[in-house]
Parts: structure tokens; C-alpha cells; sequence
């Protein structure tokens, strides 16, 4: 007698609605000075601004996070009498990121800016609703896979009118979605 290997192959998803619970703030200063000595220290004094700012509101300097500061040259090229390009130095742009995470509260969002926008140093504001703590969700998420998995397995060897054996074989890959908005 000849046994016959049967394998049901199902793919479990899993799916969960998540809503934001932190925000990000990013504030972007940028400016262009002609000397290199005074676009470090007006980055230094457009920084002390705006955390004195957000100081006013309760926040530490420790909350206040640079995550990029830069000072380049910045050059124009123009055309010249002959048709030819000339180069010449503008000033050196500085380029700082400062960033904040609060928990989701619009109305101190809304304070942030205001105070923010108090101030004459004009920062670019970028704002992202983000989840934190990525790695449970994403095992929560492995778990309701298996689930629906096993769910869909059960329901096709009822219909076909067979018993599930063991399980033979997982084939574990995780499509990654962006938590943020």
C-alpha cells in the first residue's frame, strides 16, 4: 500500500489597527552668513531660542535633541562677461535638526508651535504621529498570523472532509508596514 503525502499549504496574515501614541517634532533651522565664525554662532543663539521656548513650557534641554548640524560653504555660480561661469562664495549656510517627542496632545502640539513661532528664528517644523514599542506589535501580530493560519487550515480540511496532521513546515516572512503617518 502506497501512502500518499498530502500537504496543505495556508498563509496566515495578521492585521491591527494602531493609533499614534507619540509625536515627533522636528524643527529645521537653517541660515546663510558670510563668515563661518558667525554662522556658528548664530546657530548657537537660534538653539538657545528656541529651547528657552520650549523651556517656557515645561520641557528639559535633555528633551531637546540635535539630530543633524552641518556648516558648509555655499557657492553661486554666475556667467561672466566672456560666457563663461564664475564661482564665488556666498556664505556658509549652517543646517541644524532639533527634535522633540511628546505623547499625542494636539493642544500642546499647538502650544509647541505657537512658542516655537514666537521666536524670529522661522524653523521649517515637520510633524510625525509615530507607535512606539514596534517589536510587541510586531509579535502580537505574528501571533494572530498563526492563528488565522491555523483558522484557515481547520476550515479547508473540514470541507474537504480530512484531519490535519502535524505540522510539517513554517514558512515565516514578515511584509513590513510603516508605523507612522
Amino acid at each position: 500500500m502506497t501512502i500518499v503525502e498530502r500537504i496543505l499549504k495556508v498563509t496566515g496574515r495578521g492585521k491591527k489597527v494602531l493609533h499614534p501614541n507619540k509625536i515627533e517634532i522636528t524643527l529645521v533651522l537653517t541660515q546663510v552668513f558670510k563668515e563661518y565664525s558667525l554662522a556658528l554662532v548664530n546657530a548657537s543663539n537660534d538653539v538657545r531660542k528656541i529651547k528657552e521656548s520650549l523651556t517656557s513650557l515645561g520641557f528639559k534641554d535633555k528633551d531637546i535633541k540635535t539630530s543633524h548640524f552641518s556648516i558648509k560653504a555655499e557657492y553661486e555660480s554666475k556667467r561672466n562677461l566672456e560666457g563663461g561661469f564664475v564661482t564665488t562664495l556666498v556664505g556658509y549656510r549652517y543646517n541644524q535638526n532639533l527634535n522633540l517627542k511628546i505623547n499625542v496632545d494636539n493642544e500642546l502640539l499647538g502650544k509647541i508651535i505657537f512658542m516655537v513661532g514666537q521666536t524670529n528664528v522661522n524653523p521649517k517644523i515637520e510633524i510625525r504621529y509615530l507607535v512606539e514599542d514596534i517589536e510587541s506589535i510586531k509579535n502580537e501580530l505574528i501571533e494572530i498570523a498563526i492563528k488565522d493560519g491555523q483558522n484557515k487550515a481547520s476550515i479547508i480540511a473540514s470541507a474537504a472532509s480530512l484531519m490535519l496532521g502535524e505540522i510539517i513546515n513554517i514558512d515565516y516572512s514578515f511584509q513590513e508596514d510603516h508605523f507612522s503617518s
